[in-house]
């Protein structure tokens, strides 16, 4: 499949026959990782972790949309753009976001995106939402993670809250950047912005190095 990506000016894009692969791999893949593999309905539940966090901006929706949309496709590939999101579709992320083909379940301007994608153990899903609060924006965020075994121990129960700590503070880093193109940062804050951003991706660095 790789080999068959071909790259249009800076942005990757896939020819229709690929979509179609893409398609049947993911939902053959979805279709296994839904399959129960316990009697247990506790070692069921067990293979799913979830990360859910709110957080409202007093700020418009929709230019809370525009700066939340930036911000989280800078992070998964920078030469990807809303004009080129449409849901069903897959796109690349970038090197430095591991290379992964994801999906997009969900592209609702101004209300909802999400997207999922595979490891070799794991299905994973993102989802934003946003929705007006009174004068203020109410951001969900939502991630879950639905493992092909339940958690056989302590040690894995750990490096599982390890990596609910590492993407709470990813999301957190990432709405400080949204609070700072938005003009939401108080005088000091956007003081120390870089020290502030700094010390959040060392805790992140330390978290992950447990559960890698």
């Amino acid at each position: 499949m790789t080999n068959k990506i071909q790259k249009t000016s800076d942005k990757k894009t896939f020819e229709p026959e690929d979509t179609q692969e893409l398609r049947e791999e993911f939902d053959l893949k979805l279709e296994n990782i839904n399959k129960e593999l316990y009697n247990s309905r506790f070692s069921e539940s067990s293979r799913i972790i979830k990360l859910l966090i709110k957080q409202k901006l007093n700020c418009d929706l929709e230019l809370v949309w525009t700066a939340l949309m930036k911000q989280i496709l800078s992070e998964i590939n920078p030469n990807i753009t809303t004009e080129d999101l449409s849901e069903d579709n897959f796109y690349r992320s970038s090197k430095a976001a591991g290379k992964k083909f994801i999906r997009v379940t969900s592209y609702k301007p101004n209300e909802e995106f999400s997207i999922e994608w595979f490891s070799s153990e794991a299905h994973f899903t993102k989802t934003i939402q946003i929705a007006k609060r009174g004068e203020k924006t109410l951001v969900t965020y939502v991630q879950t993670v639905k493992g092909n075994k339940a958690k056989a121990n302590m040690f894995e129960q750990v490096l599982r809250n390890n990596y609910l700590k590492s993407e709470f503070l990813n999301f957190k880093l990432t709405m400080l950047k949204i609070k700072k193109d938005l003009n939401l940062l108080s005088d000091k804050k956007v003081k120390n912005f870089d020290i502030i951003v700094n010390s959040i991706k060392i805790k992140i660095s330390k978290i992950r190095l447990y559960h890698k």
